[in-house]
């Protein structure tokens, strides 16, 4: 990657995106989502980020 955020096609479903960033060359935050072309409202589905930057209990 020569950016450390991409968006790509998901490959999941048709529409659907891929943003993720890497830090230091590692995959640190992943998310697919799809926009409505009507609406312009986002449904986001799939979030993952490495445990470093996981919420704590």
């Amino acid at each position: 990657m020569n950016s450390p955020w991409q968006d790509t096609d998901s490959g999941r479903n048709f529409g659907w995106r891929c943003r993720q960033a890497t830090l230091n060359g590692q995959q640190a935050f992943v998310v697919e989502y799809v926009v409505c072309v009507y609406c312009r409202i986002g449904w986001v589905d799939k979030p993952y980020t490495i445990e470093h930057y996981q919420r704590s209990i």
